[in-house]
């Protein structure tokens, strides 16, 4: 019964994207399609169609038919574009496209590479600094290739830090088939492994937030979400809020992958939540009950030799001290239902991001949020990466109004 102990409480866990006991949050995301415009012709030349635009200094660079490089002193001779070779979907650049590079300063800034864009708040850099990216396709001896989608992306100078978080929002060129989920992630070059950042999806891009330059691709991990969220705004969050519902994407798997990478019949929900949050200056607290359901698949049942579906309610209730009512067989799997408390303290920045306090290890999550006409509704997406083990992502979305 040890082995489902861990089975169960893993479920629920990431059901709830706590992480750590009762002591976690929900969050949520999204997926999209993939799109471009065009680039810009450097001064001094005029382009054909495809063609190279030549500039003679100052702003310019890289112009194809659909897509290239914008940037400052990426001039590329002196020639007028007549012709030349076309310009590839704008929002990938092609394998062996030159990269760019444009000066940042201290005060900030931001510059874009086909649809790759990075924003560097002020005061993030100590120092004027020239940044670069160059893209290319995954080389085969990246780790977990295959979760590889879109282009490996190299800032640089490699291994700059800054002392603020900056944005970084990167193409992503197809939608997330169902059951996973696209998150941004950087190579770990001492473990040879992904890290994932908190990551949100918006149409045909994803973005994070990194303290640091290395290697940075999207990747696809288990993970889905089936939440309405109708976008961030900056509204004051402060005050007391009732919330009147908790939405949890469908999430294959367990956290702690039990159930075996190749069974995405189990998998964990939220059906709903009421509790209160407040927010007082910078900090805030969430106290609610959320409702789950756990299902489980009859292959994960006889690999963790369960015998019965009431013998799961009893793990439930003697584990997670959760009444569940559980219906089904071995033969068929289980559908578990329990309501769960979840309390969470934690800051809101300037962003009306809300940051839990403290972050679990090997857990990382990211949330937007509009209060409105006395509404809130609050997205976060939380992503887990555990040694040995596929990364998983969870979103989910709060909703209240103004108590």
């Amino acid at each position: 019964m040890t082995r489902l102990a861990v089975a169960l409480v893993g479920a629920s866990l990431f059901a709830l994207g706590c992480g750590g006991g009762k002591d976690g949050s929900t969050r949520t995301g999204g997926a999209g399609g993939n799109a471009g415009a065009g680039g810009n012709a450097g001064a001094g030349g005029s382009a054909g169609a495809g063609g190279v635009v030549g500039a003679t200094s100052g702003a310019g660079g890289i112009a194809g038919n659909t897509g290239g490089v914008t940037g400052t002193g990426g001039a590329v001779g002196g020639a007028t574009g007549t012709g030349g070779a076309g310009g590839a979907d704008a929002a990938l650049p092609t394998d062996g496209q030159a990269g760019t590079s444009m000066l940042i300063t201290a005060a900030g800034g931001s510059f874009t590479y086909g649809v790759a864009t990075l924003v560097v708040p002020a005061g993030a850099l100590a120092a004027d600094t020239t940044i670069t990216v160059t893209a290319s396709a995954p080389a085969d001896t990246l780790p977990d290739k295959a979760s590889l989608v879109g282009m490996v992306y190299e800032f640089g100078p490699n291994g700059t830090t800054f002392s603020k978080p900056v944005a970084l929002t990167l193409p992503l060129p197809s939608a997330a088939p169902s059951g996973q989920g696209a998150v941004v992630s950087w190579l770990d070059t001492s473990n040879n492994t992904w890290v994932d950042l908190p990551t949100t999806v918006n149409g045909n891009t994803v973005s994070g937030q990194t303290t640091h330059f290395t290697t940075f691709v999207v990747r696809l991990v288990a993970g889905a979400s089936s939440c309405s969220f109708a976008g961030s705004c900056a509204g004051s969050l402060a005050g007391v809020w009732e919330i009147s519902d908790l939405c949890i994407g469908k999430v294959a798997k367990d956290v702690n992958d039990i159930c075996g990478k190749d069974d995405t019949a189990s998998y964990v929900v939220g059906t709903g939540g009421t509790g209160t949050l407040k927010v007082t200056g910078d900090t805030y607290t969430l106290s609610m009950d959320a409702g789950i359901k756990a299902v489980y698949s009859s292959a994960c049942l006889t690999r963790t030799n369960i015998g019965t579906c009431p013998a799961v309610e009893a793990a439930l209730l003697q584990f997670l001290k959760v009444t569940a009512t559980c219906t089904g067989s071995p033969a068929a799997g289980c559908d578990c239902t329990f309501v769960t408390t979840v309390n969470e303290m934690g800051a809101v920045n300037g962003s009306n991001q809300l940051v839990r306090s403290p972050e679990p290890a090997g857990e990382m999550q990211i949330s937007e949020a509009c209060a409105k006409d006395g509404t809130l509704q609050i997205r976060s997406t939380k992503t887990k990466t555990a040694t040995g083990k596929p990364s998983t992502l969870t979103v989910s979305v709060l909703t209240g109004r103004k108590k």
